[in-house]
């Protein structure tokens, strides 16, 4: 009954009890509300995890169904800061074992594939570090990488926010600079992490780079349109009166088409994305109108503010992305 399901290492003396496995993962729809508390506090304690007693509890006899993995404890607190913590330099003496003899600890949550391979990495890199050829380990985690599909995600969605996710881990500088420019620009509400602890200054809903970078991008443009409207309203923008009237009306109907006029977008700007608000305005149709200079002939009337392609033609739906390296508290890039 509490015998182990799968066997990392025969001789530990530790056995995880994963239960509630399989959980979705990164899910397409559940981040997606406006109420993202839950997902900041799951964030925070990921990235500020508090030191956990040096007892380990035994796991409470839940219903359902549990994965039983058993495992080396020094191995995982040789590899990992969590797990030394939790385990503390005198577990053994602090915890009881259960009937099975194994000391037991909770997951939860947790996709089994994902998690035994963890296990066997961490397993591995405690070899590697005995027999000192930890550069294998750069070299295996770039091949794995290379396996992956490298043409990168163009436009915003789960598969972007999964590939940002392994080019922060794993330090890969070119790759998450083009994915955060391309969530920046194509994203039309508010970006989140479905649950992935990339770090906060990177992606929180409170105060982080990337929704930051997108509004402000989206906010100079409704602001430009708005800025034209009242100077052709006022007439500083326009040649003459007829100029600036028309102008006025014409560029009114076009923000009014694509629900930029009557209710001005405000931040975090739902239903609105750079890229498309960009090609949106570019689409614009200037009006056309004839001036009389003589009294035989008209001329198209041309002025510096009568187009549209003049006045917004240099838009770029495109926003600059972030810096590796210029981002405190990010993950170093592997050494191969």
């Amino acid at each position: 009954m509490n015998s182990p399901t799968q066997v990392i290492d025969p001789d530990g003396e530790l056995v995880i009890v994963l239960r509630n496995f399989d959980k979705p993962f990164a899910e397409e729809t559940k981040y997606l509300g406006v109420n993202m508390v839950a997902l900041d506090s799951l964030i925070e304690k990921l990235e500020n995890w508090s030191s956990p007693t040096t007892n380990v509890n035994p796991i409470a006899d839940l219903a359902g169904k549990a994965y039983r993995i058993q495992v080396s404890a020094k191995h995982l607190a040789l590899a990992s800061s969590y797990f030394k913590t939790l385990l503390g330099g005198s577990w053994k003496e602090t915890t009881t074992p259960f009937p099975s003899g194994f000391i037991e600890i909770a997951a939860n949550g947790w996709g089994i594939d994902a998690l035994l391979i963890l296990l066997r990495i961490v397993h591995f890199t405690v070899l590697a570090d005995y027999y000192q050829c930890k550069e294998a380990l750069g070299f295996f985690s770039q091949t794995w990488i290379a396996e992956l599909d490298q043409q990168l995600p163009t436009t915003y969605g789960r598969d972007l926010i999964l590939w940002l996710w392994v080019s922060w881990f794993f330090g890969l500088s070119e790759q998450f600079l083009q994915l955060i420019s391309t969530a920046m620009s194509t994203c039309d509400h508010q970006i989140c992490s479905r649950g992935l602890p990339i770090s906060g200054k990177i992606l929180d809903e409170r105060s982080d780079l990337i929704n930051q970078g997108r509004e402000q991008a989206i906010g100079n443009i409704i602001d430009r349109l708005f800025d034209y409207r009242a100077q052709f309203l006022s007439g500083s923008a326009g040649c003459h009166f007829e100029c600036s009237s028309i102008m006025y009306g014409t560029l009114s109907k076009a923000m009014e088409s694509h629900h930029l006029l009557s209710l001005r977008p405000v931040a975090p700007y739902r239903r609105l994305g750079l890229h498309q608000l960009v090609k949106n305005v570019k689409a614009f149709k200037s009006p056309e109108w004839c001036t009389r200079p003589a009294p035989y002939y008209h001329n198209i009337h041309q002025c510096a503010h009568s187009s549209f392609a003049s006045l917004f033609g240099e838009l770029n739906g495109c926003v600059a992305g972030l810096e590796l390296s210029k981002l405190a508290g990010t993950p170093p890039s592997l050494e191969v």
